[in-house]
């Protein structure tokens, strides 16, 4: 856990929000064959450059869990093209409440901020990525085949919110490049949370609150 999500998780727990990890399921080739996206997720894992008949699931818990929400603290590394190009499917179109244009802008606007941040080591590639994207091109050469590490985000980031409709998860993201209005200032989620900012965390409960799946 990095230190924006964990100053997050700890202001919401003093404003009483109650965390229950556990509490909900994760994602299976069933529940993708049920709702009818199987080729749609198939399709889009061949698009970033998915080398195997069958897509990797196995993305790990969700980074915060509440009692009535799920939260998903998208930070640098979560804003790139490869995102951006998995935030075009179709499924999207079922996901009323999901910031889906806001989050295409961040992709297209901070991929150079992605890169400082992602453009080295395990960030890039490593053997567990390359598995199911092939090998990485040099580091931070987004030509070619680019950064595995980055497609495999991409694609878990991707399949969570599918989550959303095939496992009626609460799910809610909440990024970096999201801006708060505090006293009439727009500042930036980044900010508040590298500061550790108490002060706004009604802005940041009212942000979630909003995106939560209706």
């Amino acid at each position: 856990m990095g230190q924006m999500q964990k100053n997050l998780e700890d202001m919401l727990t003093n404003a009483g929000w109650k965390t229950m990890p556990g509490k909900y399921n994760s994602l299976t080739i069933e529940d993708i064959k049920k709702h009818g996206f199987y080729d749609e997720v198939q399709n889009t894992y061949a698009k970033l450059g998915g080398i195997h008949d069958l897509f990797p699931i196995r993305f790990g818990g969700w980074d915060m869990e509440f009692d009535n929400v799920v939260i998903e603290l998208d930070e640098q590394r979560h804003f790139n093209r490869y995102r951006l190009h998995t935030l075009g499917s179709d499924i999207y179109r079922q996901l009323n409440s999901f910031p889906q244009q806001l989050y295409k802008e961040y992709c297209i606007n901070h991929e150079e901020q992605c890169l400082k941040a992602g453009g080295f080591g395990g960030n890039w590639s490593n053997p567990s990525c390359e598995k199911y994207f092939g090998n990485a091109s040099d580091l931070k050469d987004l030509s070619g085949n680019g950064s595995p590490r980055w497609k495999q985000r991409a694609f878990y980031d991707f399949l969570k919110d599918i989550s959303i409709i095939t496992n009626r998860i609460p799910l809610v993201r909440i990024s970096i490049w999201d801006s708060l209005i505090i006293d009439g200032i727009p500042i930036l989620v980044m900010d508040v949370l590298k500061k550790n900012d108490h002060r706004c965390v009604e802005g940041l409960k009212a942000l979630i609150q909003q995106r939560i799946p209706q």
